[in-house]
């Protein structure tokens, strides 16, 4: 009588657990959260802030550092006919040109294109830049 008690608990608990996880795919559920005045006010002037400042901190890669005016030119035309989708720019800091390409969010993206280009690149390097504009990112 013992063992027949606890087999009918059994099931009754096997069913009550298999209810509780139970799911219905045809119903979808919809969250609002709601602010306090002063967290709502704060989120939209952040919010502004943002979108007001054309330029954010991300990664680009170096494509390589010269003196040489024709050396930079001839790299940036190399990696335009090899990586057509990626933009490229160069900087005069004295006395170096430098060429950068791409503009990523995160660094694990920009290192995965890294390798990519120092197949044919082997100098190029992955660098933290703050002045890129947003309308230039990759990811």
């Amino acid at each position: 009588m013992f063992k027949t008690k606890a087999a009918l608990l059994s099931i009754i608990l096997l069913f009550a657990i298999q209810g509780l996880f139970a799911q219905n795919n045809d119903s979808k559920t919809e969250y609002t959260l709601k602010y306090e005045p002063k967290v709502e006010s704060f989120l939209t002037q952040i919010l502004d802030i943002n979108q007001q400042n054309e330029f954010q901190q991300g990664w680009q890669i170096q494509l390589l550092s010269t003196v040489d005016r024709t050396e930079l030119e001839y790299q940036m035309n190399k990696f335009g006919n090899l990586f057509p989708s990626l933009e490229s720019d160069w900087v005069h800091e004295r006395p170096y040109y430098k060429v950068n390409v791409g503009a990523f969010l995160k660094r694990e993206d920009a290192i995965r294109v890294l390798y990519l280009v120092q197949e044919e690149f082997p100098s190029a390097i992955c660098k933290k830049s703050s002045n890129l504009k947003k309308t230039t990112f990759l990811n």
